[in-house]
């Protein structure tokens, strides 16, 4: 067993919860996009989210909101594109809600 000498001096540091973990970590993932990536995620997720306001659904992703939104985004764009704009929503959007993943 490695123990902690008692000569060690380390500064007082906060210590963090699970959550501040996921998001520091989605964070500093997200850091690693390429600018073009970037910049189609923003526009993904502009496009929930104005989903969202017209229809007057909380930007808070669940289950049939995520549902609303593919279905609805399959009249316009093609089905595999549906795709891509999840993973770029999801992307901009697992900082504030890190069980986005699992919905």
């Amino acid at each position: 067993m490695i123990s902690l000498s008692t000569n060690a001096r380390q500064p007082k540091r906060a210590t963090w919860s699970l959550e501040h973990f996921i998001l520091e970590c989605s964070l500093s993932l997200s850091l690693d996009l390429d600018p073009t990536t970037i910049q189609a995620y923003s526009s993904h997720l502009n496009s929930y989210l104005s989903f969202c306001a017209a229809h007057n659904f909380p930007v808070e992703p669940t289950i049939d909101t995520l549902s609303f939104y593919v279905v609805y985004m399959c009249h316009y764009i093609q089905l595999h594109l549906v795709e891509c704009y999840l993973s770029g929503i999801v992307s901009q959007l697992e900082p504030y809600y890190p069980s986005i993943r699992e919905i």
